[in-house]
C-alpha cells in the first residue's frame, strides 16, 4: 500500500477487533441476567466486572508471556509484565479473547460460587490454563501450530474449542492483519459463514424444538443460533457458504444431544455452557477435520486426527489444573455458597443488596426526577404569573400617576 503505513493499519485493526470482542463479553453478562434468578442480579454484575480486571492483571503479569513469549513448545518465557517491547495491540486483542473465554468457561457456576472462589478460579484460568493452551496452537513454537508443528491443527480451530466464543471478532482479528492482498475478501467470507451457520442452526433448532416438544421456545432458538456460530469458527476462513449452512444445521442436532446428556446426568447448567460451547466446539473441530480446505475431504487425512488429539489435550489440561483447584477451594469452603443463600439469592446476603431495592430505588429516582421537573415547571409558571401581575400593577400605577 503506497503512502500508507501497513503496520499502523494492522495495529488499529487489532484494536478495533479487541473492542469488538469485549462487547461479546458484556453481552454474555446480559445473557446471564436473562437466564438466572433475578435475585442474583448484583452478584452477576459484580463477578463479570471483577473478572474483567482479574483477567487483565493475570494476563499482564504472566499470561501473555506464557502464551506468546519465546520459549519451548509447551510454554513461553518472555514479555512478563509486557516488558521486552511486545506489540501492545496484539496484547490487547488476545487479552480480550482471554477475558471472554474466562467469563464463558466459568459462567456455568456463577450462581453457586463464593465471590472469592470465583475470582481465584478466574485468575488461574486466565493466567495459566488459557495462556499455555493458546501457546500450543497460536504461537509459532507451539505443539499444534500449523506452520511449525508436526501435529498441525487447522488454524482457526481455537475459536470453537479452547477460546469457546469465536464469532466474528475472534475469527477476523485472529488474522492479525488486514492490509495483505485478499484479506478483506477473506474477512467478508468469515462474516458470511458465521452468520449463515448461526441462521441455519437457529432455524433448524426451532423446527426440532417444535417436533420434539410440540412448542416453540425463544431460549432454544437463541442457544442453537449461538451454537451454530461456535461450530463454524473452526473452518470459517475456508468453508464455502453452502458448507457453513450444513455445519450450522448439524450443530443444532448436537446441541439437543448435549442438552439431553446434561439433563440425564442432572448437571445444573443454567446458561447451557456445556451444550453451546463445549459440545459445539468439539463438533466444530470434527466437522472441520472433514470439510475444511485442509480436512480429510479437502486434502489431508491427518487433520481430523490432529483435531481430535487437540480436543483431548486441551480438555485434559483444563481439567488437570481446574479440578484440583476446585477441590481445594471446596475443602476450605470458599467455592460454593450455603444452600440458604443460594435459594434466597446472593444479592441479599452476598452483596447486602436486594433486587427489589434496586427497583424501588430506580422507581423513587424516576419519581423524584419527574416531581422535580413538575415542580420546576410549576415554579416557572408561578414566576411568569407573578411577573405578569407585577407588570400589571406597575402599569396601573403609572396610569394613575399620569392622571389617566
Amino acid at each position: 500500500m503506497e503512502g500508507v503505513d501497513a503496520g499502523a493499519v494492522n495495529d488499529f485493526f487489532l484494536i478495533i477487533c479487541g473492542i469488538w470482542v469485549m462487547f461479546f463479553k458484556f453481552g454474555f453478562t446480559f445473557v446471564e441476567l436473562g437466564k438466572t434468578s433475578g435475585s442474583n442480579t448484583a452478584n452477576i454484575i459484580f463477578k463479570n466486572l471483577a473478572d474483567t480486571f482479574i483477567t487483565l492483571m493475570a494476563y499482564w503479569l504472566h499470561g501473555y508471556a506464557f502464551a506468546f513469549g519465546e520459549g519451548s513448545g509447551f510454554i513461553g518465557s518472555k514479555y512478563f509484565l509486557t516488558l521486552g517491547s511486545p506489540n501492545l495491540c496484539h496484547f490487547f486483542f488476545n487479552y480480550a479473547r482471554c477475558a471472554v473465554a474466562t467469563t464463558v468457561a466459568l459462567g456455568a457456576v456463577i450462581e453457586r460460587t463464593e465471590p472469592i472462589g470465583y475470582l481465584i478460579s478466574s485468575y488461574v484460568f486466565a493466567g495459566f490454563v488459557y495462556p499455555i493452551a493458546s501457546h500450543w496452537v497460536w504461537d509459532v513454537h507451539g505443539f499444534f501450530n500449523p506452520l511449525q508443528s508436526k501435529l498441525p491443527v487447522q488454524l482457526a480451530a481455537l475459536g470453537a474449542s479452547m477460546q469457546m466464543m469465536g464469532f466474528i471478532g475472534f475469527i477476523i482479528g485472529a488474522r492479525y492483519q488486514i492490509t495483505a492482498p485478499g484479506e478483506g475478501q477473506l474477512a467478508a467470507l468469515c462474516v458470511l459463514n458465521i452468520l449463515l451457520a448461526g441462521a441455519s442452526s437457529g432455524l433448524y433448532g426451532l423446527i426440532l424444538q417444535r417436533l420434539l416438544k410440540s412448542y416453540y421456545d425463544v431460549d432454544c432458538f437463541i442457544n442453537t443460533t449461538i451454537a451454530g456460530m461456535v461450530t463454524v469458527c473452526a473452518g470459517a476462513n475456508s468453508y464455502i457458504p453452502g458448507i457453513s449452512v450444513m455445519c450450522g444445521a448439524t450443530s443444532s442436532f448436537f446441541y439437543f444431544i448435549m442438552e439431553w446428556l446434561v439433563l440425564r446426568n442432572k448437571i445444573d447448567d443454567p446458561l447451557h455452557v456445556i451444550s453451546i460451547y463445549l459440545g459445539s466446539g468439539v463438533w466444530g473441530l470434527i466437522f472441520a477435520g472433514f470439510f475444511s480446505a485442509q480436512g480429510t475431504l479437502g486434502g489431508t487425512d491427518k487433520i481430523i486426527g490432529n483435531n481430535l488429539l487437540a480436543v483431548v489435550v486441551l480438555f485434559s489440561w483444563t481439567v488437570a489444573i481446574m479440578h484440583p483447584l476446585f477441590y481445594v477451594m471446596k475443602y476450605v469452603k470458599v467455592l460454593r455458597i450455603p444452600r440458604f443463600m443460594e435459594k434466597q439469592g446472593k444479592c441479599t446476603e452476598g452483596h447486602r443488596v436486594h433486587t427489589q431495592m434496586y427497583k424501588r430505588l430506580v422507581h423513587a429516582l424516576l419519581t423524584g426526577v419527574v416531581a422535580v421537573v413538575k415542580n420546576l415547571n410549576n415554579v416557572s409558571i408561578m414566576c411568569i404569573e407573578r411577573e405578569r401581575k407585577i407588570r400589571e400593577r406597575l402599569c396601573i400605577c403609572k396610569f394613575k400617576k399620569n392622571g389617566r
